[in-house]
């Protein structure tokens, strides 16, 4: 049983352990929540405002050393090379106010604090919260597609909720 106060990272706990359970409040059973009930719009909603905070800190820890020299250091060759070439364009455009992280993903800001030794995380890590960026941000991916999905889940929010220093 849960309180109709849970929050969804508490949730996600319960998940981890059962696939439903009962929604308790003023002292009677509420409801039923199942785990894929992490499927509904609110849910990637919450989910979404923990990872953008967690790419709106790490960029904060960097924002500093956005430009072109440390960008060629930090990227890949590639990744540096295709950034440099929309940069350019969209300044042609004047499209642009020569702001390098316009260009950049969540994977990319994530990898150069990482780096840049502002934040402990691995390529798993990263790739993860990327990849649950990606899902919450579009309509019809769902979060989680079976009761194992929810584990990863919920070590994912919980990992960038200790980045924010939030838990």
């Amino acid at each position: 049983m849960i309180s109709d106060g849970t929050s969804i990272l508490d949730l996600l706990r319960t998940f981890e352990k059962k696939p439903f359970c009962f929604v308790l409040s003023h002292a009677e059973i509420a409801g039923y929540v199942h785990f894929s009930d992490l499927n509904l719009p609110f849910v990637k909603l919450a989910l979404y405002t923990i990872i953008e905070a967690t790419e709106s800190s790490a960029l904060a820890m960097i924002d500093s050393i956005l430009d072109h020299e440390n960008l060629a250091r930090l990227l890949a060759k590639k990744r540096f090379k295709t950034i440099k070439k929309r940069l350019d364009a969209a300044q042609k455009k004047d499209a642009n106010r020569s702001l390098w992280l316009d260009f950049l993903t969540i994977e990319d800001i994530l990898r150069i604090a990482r780096k840049e030794n502002k934040i402990l995380l691995n390529e798993q890590e990263i790739k993860a919260i990327t990849e649950m960026r990606n899902t919450v941000s579009h309509q019809g991916n769902p979060l989680v597609s079976g009761l194992k999905g929810t584990t990863k889940l919920a070590r994912i929010a919980r990992r960038c909720v200790e980045l924010l220093g939030a838990e």
